[in-house]
């Protein structure tokens, strides 16, 4: 990983860029803010509340801790990104592609992830409070421990998916799909969870330690093959 050379110069092209992001230079469109920001360096802070990535290819960018609040990410390629504990609170993610993205305690309080696609996604920890995940689809999906209360997951997809200890308290469960997945210790308490679908007979998931390390030892292998090159 690359680290702060003439950090004067980069700071400088740093707020430059965020400028561009945040609209100074009207008519830019999606693409081009989004080569922006994938072109910043590495380790530069990613101050990026209320920003337009709407429509942008984020495809496996590095946004881990970003202050991504309030954003407008919709229709946007967020496919395979590092999300870890980034604030995305209140962000639009409606309709975005989110497959394969990492998640783990990221903040999406009051994010609207309507019809977004989440496939795959590692999101353990992640707080999802009065965020909007009406058809989504959360398949094949790791969700265990999350913050889902008063959230609206009506008709979201979550088959094949661990949320298990969970906290859906108070949460719209209106035809919301979890057959196939692991459910056990799910709070629904005051849920209103009317044609709800669950496994009849829960089982336990796999070894959530054993997925962890899995995880990291893809992203060390994944960071040595940057420092390569």
């Amino acid at each position: 990983m690359s680290v702060y050379r003439h950090s004067v110069a980069r700071q400088g092209g740093l707020l430059l860029a965020l400028v561009v992001l945040m609209g100074a230079c009207k008519g830019d469109s999606a693409k081009s803010r989004a080569e922006l920001l994938r072109n910043q360096k590495a380790g530069a802070p990613k101050q990026l509340a209320g920003v337009d990535f709407a429509g942008a290819d984020l495809q496996e960018m590095d946004l881990k801790g970003a202050n991504l609040q309030g954003a407008n990410l919709a229709e946007a390629n967020l496919q395979g990104a590092k999300l870890q504990a980034a604030d995305l609170s209140g962000a639009d993610l409606d309709g975005a592609n989110l497959g394969a993205a990492d998640l783990r305690s990221a903040d999406l309080e009051g994010a609207s992830l309507e019809g977004a696609m989440l496939i795959g996604v590692q999101a353990v920890g992640a707080t999802f409070k009065d965020a909007n995940l009406s058809a989504c689809n959360c398949e094949h999906a790791n969700f265990r421990g999350c913050n889902f209360e008063g959230a609206n997951m009506e008709k979201a997809l979550f088959q094949y998916s661990n949320v298990e200890n969970t906290n859906m308290r108070k949460a719209n469960l209106r035809y919301t799909n979890f057959l196939n997945g692991f459910t056990m210790g799910i709070d629904m308490e005051g849920s209103d969870t009317w044609m709800m679908r669950k496994p009849k007979y829960p089982v336990p998931a796999p070894d959530p330690e054993e997925e962890l390390e899995e995880l990291e030892a893809d992203e060390e292998e994944e960071e040595e093959e940057e420092e390569e090159q």
